[in-house]
């Protein structure tokens, strides 16, 4: 509802006020590059149900990553709508910490790189103030990429595999899929081109699948948190 309110605002502003964008020209294309900050929930779910047993501790932890964007924009100078297409690369990422009563201790880091693409449509309620909604599909490059180091082969008495087999099971039952995304952002763009930006992305799909296994692990709903902040620049290659 908040986000609601704060949408209206910049719409009612827009078609009252004197609005246009800042950037000289119709078309421009540009890159930008950041830092995003991800989170996938109900990682530990996956390998240990709630009602499996007990004394035990799961911590989950987001992770902070690189992110870019080839992007286009299109709008009219005078005008309070635009929109932009982008070609994303960027990461999905969280890691598990689990420990129990028999001092085994474990982390889980899931890793995913998408290659994806975006639609926006970009409101300028003032200058170059834009609220840009839009969603974006992302490709998973890297589906297996788990990594898991544990202390299980210090437990000899508790018979455990390896870590390294631990990882393969893990990669081989568990894989990353598309991202499909709702989100937006909120950013301003200067007269010569460089813009700032800030956006948040809620995945729509599960993002992960797990596959039949011997482990326990069961198949949970996953769906990822993007909180990306990005530097741009920009060349017109078409005047209004």
């Amino acid at each position: 509802m908040k986000c609601f309110c704060v949408s209206f605002m910049f719409l009612f502003f827009a078609l009252c006020g004197n609005v246009y964008s800042q950037y000289d020209n119709t078309l421009m294309f540009g890159l930008k590059a950041g830092v995003a900050w991800s989170s996938i929930p109900k990682l530990s779910e996956i390998l240990v149900s709630e009602d499996y047993y007990s004394n035990y501790e799961f911590t989950e932890q987001a992770k902070i990553s690189p992110a870019a964007s080839f992007f286009f924009t299109y709008r009219n100078p005078d005008n309070w709508v635009g929109m932009e297409l982008n070609v994303d690369y960027y990461q999905l990422a969280s890691s598990i910490e689990y420990s129990d009563i028999n001092t085994l201790d474990y982390t889980v880091k899931f890793q995913y790189h998408y290659l994806g693409i975006g639609g926006y449509l970009k409101v300028y309620p003032y200058q170059g103030v834009f609220v840009a909604p839009g969603v974006r599909v992302g490709f998973n490059l890297s589906p297996e990429n788990i990594t898991y180091t544990s202390n299980q082969e210090e437990l000899t008495h508790l018979h455990y595999e390896s870590a390294s087999s631990t990882q393969a099971s893990l990669r081989e039952k568990i894989k990353g899929s598309v991202d499909f995304a709702l989100g937006g952002s909120v950013g301003y763009e200067f007269p010569n081109g460089l813009s700032v930006q800030a956006s948040y992305h809620y995945s729509l799909l599960d993002m992960i699948k797990t596959e039949y296994n011997v482990y326990n692990w069961i198949d949970t709903s996953n769906r990822g948190h993007s909180v990306q902040f990005m530097i741009g620049y920009a060349i017109g290659v078409l005047n209004r």
